[in-house]
Order: structure tokens, then sequence, then C-alpha cells
């Protein structure tokens, strides 16, 4: 089945009395993520969710991640600014039940932000007196226009019909009922405010079919849909029980409290509030549409290889039955000889014969019949000289086929290499879980078995970063002995550091290098004081960017190549990260990695499945682990998992 994208008008009936909670709060940036995906940035933050995410073709939600933003805002994000910018929120409205969603805001100016989340979706900003100033999809229908300079008109509705919330008893539906005998059942609670999946609750609490018409409802039918729209109007009062609907552990819907339609068919997950539910639900359906423009070239590059591929294929398949029917002729040619050279000597002296089928004189070319196929030869040449050419000529064909083969692979490797740089990328540009973080989590970290803070680079940049802002000169400077390798610094506050911390940090230095990449086991690591490091060369010497010139005596170590990625507890929440194994017994949960066969992606799902079974078994910490988070962890090469 299919799973659900967008919003009913009750769960945005709900949601409309969470956000009533931003008023007075403020709107500081607006920003447009993709076509249909807008974000206002909230202040102050409500329960830890700062960016309001407007999906007008979906649903709309208060994210606690941060999303990704684009380099430069498009033209409608700027006329958006303008007018929002540090605005205050006045008030949220949901105008009789549509799916539709208003907001009044005030402050350098003053009007109404409208988000519409029927048909394609729209996003509409007005004045106080709703005069259209900007809209992201401009419309002209019978009933109303959308564009700029225009007044805002809501789709039309019949006035004489209550909304689902306004339904108060039996009587009054049926009167309504009535009003409107020409319409199918589900059109008629569509007309009200009930829309899937709440229609089929209805419809199974009063065991009416969805097309019955209104007018044909006997007056037992009529009292038993009266019974379940009034207890879904009384529903509405309550707060909410929001439950999401898995198929296969995949999720496929979601209400905002448990409907027996769906229960019956999906297994249930309770979720905790009605803004959880549709973060979570949501948050994957909204990242397939907000791509970054490098993920996108990405994309296209791999679907033009993909096109190549299989062209590549084919003609490979060509090349095969080309080979098959080549040898298959010179074996027959071979194995007939006498035949065959007594039909050339017809051909030479012009006799007729059946199995001799065409002769073109001009080209020396003549089709004969042997063991009822027919082939081709050169009448001028031999009969073992035509079986010969044929062997040639599949010889040739051979060594085509082979080398395509060798292609293919190639290309299958290219394509697979970039589907995986587009999944990594897809997954580092995606939505970051919003935190505080501590300094040094901007870098490779793990605190080593005595209490020593120790910190890696991730690049050059990082690598020069830690040795000019945060090296002092008593702290430890580790690298490998080879160029290619993460700077390790050991914060020493002037303490004495022990043998294990020592080569803790060495194995962590080799892990992160070159060697990993090599499939190496062990690297040969030095260490010096912070102040025998100097970020440029001494006079008439020259050091390449990025590297560091060491004074004085080196001390030399053997690092292992062997880390722990795990959970590190900070502060009361989960922290990705990796650490030599013997540093690694803090860990709420960890796997050991060395170098292997295994790409770095694939590696990562199974470190991330794994950890988040076993942190349910040793904590009631968060269960959230960033994919992303996970891959950073881990050096760049390729691994095997030695123990979960």
């Amino acid at each position: 089945m299919k799973a659900r994208e967008n919003m009913a008008s009750i769960e945005l009936h709900y949601l409309t009395k969470e956000l009533k909670q931003l008023k007075g709060r403020r709107i500081k940036k607006a920003y447009q993520l993709s076509r249909d995906v807008f974000s206002l940035t909230i202040w102050p933050e409500l329960n830890g969710r700062r960016e309001l995410i407007l999906a007008t073709r979906n649903c709309l939600f208060l994210s606690k991640r941060e999303w990704p933003k684009p380099q430069y805002p498009s033209g409608l994000a700027m006329g958006l600014r303008k007018r929002l910018g540090n605005a205050r929120i006045v008030d949220v409205e949901q105008p009789d039940m549509e799916r539709l969603l208003v907001f009044d805001y005030e402050g350098a100016y003053s009007g109404k932000l409208v988000v519409e989340l029927f048909g394609k979706g729209n996003l509409i900003l007005t004045d106080e007196d709703w005069k259209i100033l900007q809209v992201a999809r401009t419309i002209k229908v019978r009933d109303r226009v959308l564009k700029r300079h225009e007044i805002y008109k809501p789709p039309p509705k019949p006035s004489d019909i209550p909304s689902i919330n306004k339904i108060e008893d039996e009587e009054g539906l049926l009167s309504i009922l009535q009003q409107r005998g020409a319409l199918e059942l589900w059109r008629f609670l569509l007309e009200i405010g009930v829309g899937p999946p709440y229609i089929d609750e209805v419809l199974l609490r009063s065991g009416l079919k969805a097309n019955l018409k209104v007018r044909d409802l006997s007056q037992d039918q009529r009292r038993s849909l009266g019974n379940a729209v009034v207890w879904l109007a009384k529903r509405l009062k309550d707060k909410p029980d929001p439950v999401i609907y898995l198929s296969e552990g995949e999720m496929v819907n979601f209400s905002a409290f448990p409907l027996n339609s769906l229960e019956v068919k999906y297994e249930v997950k309770p979720v905790e509030s009605l803004l959880d539910l549709l973060e979570e639900y949501f948050s994957p359906i909204i990242t397939r549409s907000v791509k970054d423009k490098a993920l996108l070239e990405l994309e296209k590059r791999a679907r033009a290889l993909e096109i190549e591929l299989k062209q590549q294929k084919d003609l490979l398949n060509r090349y095969e039955e080309e080979l098959s029917e080549l040898r298959q002729k010179g074996e027959l040619l071979f194995s007939n000889l006498y035949e065959v050279q007594g039909l050339i000597e017809m051909v030479r002296k012009g006799i007729q014969d059946e199995r001799i089928i065409d002769v073109d004189r001009s080209k020396h070319l003549a089709t004969i019949v042997i063991g009822g196929i027919p082939i081709s030869v050169d009448f001028m040449k031999t009969a073992s000289e035509n079986a010969s050419n044929y062997y040639a000529r599949a010889k040739k064909l051979s060594l085509k086929l082979v080398r395509g083969k060798e292609m293919l692979k190639v290309l299958e490797k290219r394509l697979l290499d970039m589907k995986s740089q587009a999944e990594i990328l897809h997954i580092s540009k995606g939505p970051k879980i919003r935190r505080k973080k501590k300094w040094f989590e901007r870098f490779r970290w793990f605190f080593s078995t005595e209490g020593f803070l120790v910190i890696a680079g991730k690049d050059k940049s990082t690598n020069r970063e830690l040795v000019r802002r945060y090296m002092e000169d008593d702290d430890l400077f580790f690298h490998v002995e080879q160029p290619g390798g993460a700077v390790v610094l050991v914060k020493t506050d002037g303490k004495v550091v022990g043998d294990e911390t020592l080569s803790q940090a060495a194995d962590y230095a080799a892990s992160f290098s070159r060697a990993w990449r090599e499939g190496l086991s062990y690297a040969d690591v030095y260490y010096v004081k912070g102040k025998q490091v100097l970020t440029h060369a001494p006079p008439k010497m020259y050091i390449p960017k990025g590297s560091f010139y060491i004074r004085g005596k080196r001390t030399y170590l053997r690092g292992k190549l062997e880390l722990a990625i795990g959970i590190w507890e900070i502060d009361g929440e989960p922290r990705v990260t990796s650490c030599p194994v013997e540093a690694s017994a803090e860990m709420k949960a960890k796997i050991y990695v060395i170098p292997g066969e295994k790409e770095k992606l694939e590696t990562a799902k199974m470190i991330k499945e794994v950890l988040e079974n076993e942190l349910k078994k040793v904590t009631s910490m968060s269960l959230y682990l960033d994919l992303d988070e996970i891959m950073k962890a881990l050096p760049p090469g390729r691994f095997r998992i030695l123990r979960r």
C-alpha cells in the first residue's frame, strides 16, 4: 500500500491548538527549501522546536531538527523576509475545518500568512486587507484568482453547511442531510471536514458504504450515521492521542487518535505528542523533496550512467548472439568441407542447386544451406578458407566481448560508487537533531582511561585549527610517520600523561590515517609536546601547505588500527564517537571495526542498527542516532566488523 503523504483537516484542527502556543513569539527569518517547502525560524523556540516547516503539498509542523538551507535565498524567500522579519505572531486559525491555516502577524508590517494544503498546495502572504503581496503558486480558476495585488479569497464552500466541529447532536446532522441528499456519502463527509482516514472510521462505525446517496439512506441508517458523526465531533473536543501505523516496519499512515479501521490492518505505534508524530512521519517525506544542488547533479550523472550501462548490456547481448552464430556456421562449414566445396564449384560454374539460394557475383558472395542453416560464403575462396574466416571473425568478436565485459564491470562499479556518494550526500544534507554541543564535538574525540580528553582533526582545515587555536605548550601532539593523517592532541591541563593514554592516542592517530585506507594493521606514530610544533617553516626551509614543522626529539610508538564505534553519554545525552578499543569501557553501547572490505555506508547502517538495539537494553536515553554522525566517526576506507 502507498503511504499517506498529507494531513487531513482533523489533524490540522489539533495542530492549530498546538500552534496557538506560538502567539507572541517572533518570526526571525524565512527560507524556501524547495519548490513547495518553506521554513520559518521562530524565537524564542517552543520546547526545543525552532523551525516551522511549511510543506504546502503535504503538511506543516514545528521541528526540533535543523534543516539544510540553500546558499542563496529565492526571490520569494526575500519577499517573505521583508514582511515577516522579526514580526510577532498574533494568532493562528483554521477557518471552517478547511485544510487551510492562517497566521496573523504584526511588526514593521502587519498582515496574514496563509498556508493551503489542498490541491498542489500554496503559500500566500497578504497585508491587513487581504491584498496578496507574495504567492508561491499563481492560480486563475472560475471561483478565485491568486496572484499579486488581488484580494485573497478562500475556496468556496456552501455557507449553510456547518463543519464537523460545530455539529452538536444527531438532530442537527439530520437537518443537514436533508439539504444535501444528492451527494454520495463520502462527498458529504468531505464537505463537513471529515477526510481520509476518518471517513473510513465513520463508515465502519455506521456500517454504511461510501458510495451510497444521502437521499437513499433509511431512517435507521441516518441515525447510525448520526451516531458516528456525533462521536467524531465530540472526540475532537478531547486531547489528541496520536498513533502511527506500520506495515512490515514501514510507516504507512497516522491519525490524531486511534482508529479501529486502521488498527485491524496495521501495527500500531503510539507517539507522545502530535508534534512528535508529524515530525517523525513527514521528515523522511519532506527530506526527499529538499535536495542540494550538488546532490541533484550527482543524481543526474547517475541516471546518465544507468542509460550508458543499459546500452552497454544490450551491445554485449548482441555480441554474444553474433558470436554464437559465427561459431555455429564455422563449425558447420568445417564439418562439411567436401559438400561446401562442391557447392562452391557449382556456383563458380553457374550450376543451379536447391542448396544455393542466392548469388551476388559483384561481391563474390553466395548463400548456401548447410544443415538447414543459410551461410554466406566467398565463392572465390575454398571451403576451408571460408570456415577459417568465420573462426577468425568469432575470435575477433570474442576479444571485443571480453573488453566489453571489463568495461561493463567498470561502469557498474562507477554507478555503485556514484549512488553511494549520492546517498552519503543525501544523509549529510538532511535535517539534523538540534542540540548544544561541547566545543570538542566539532572534532573527533574520546576520553582516555586516565581521564584525558583526546581530540583529532577531520581534515586539513580542522588539523590546522586544532594546532593554532586549541593546542597549548604542554599538550601532546600525535601524528603518523607517513603523510596523510589526522592531528591528534592530548589535552594535558598540565598533568603527567600515563602510558595508557599515550598508547590510546597513538592507536587513534594510526586509525585516522592513510594506513586505514591501505588496509594495514599497525602504523608508526610519533608524539611531541605542543611547544615543539610550528605551523611555519624556519627561514630558508619549506613545508607543504597544511603541514607542520617539528623541532627537537620525537618519541615513537606503534599504533594499532582498531576502533570502537559507540555511544558516549555526556550530560545525559547520547553522543556518537569512536575511540581505541582499550578506551571504550565507558561506552553505553559499542561495536569494533578494523580495516576490511565493507563499504563505509553499509558499515555505518549496520552500526546504527546494532547500537540502537543495544542502547534499548542498557539506557533510557533517546534512541535516535544520526547516520551522518556515525559516518563522520569512521575513518576513510573500508571496514570489517569484529564483534558486536
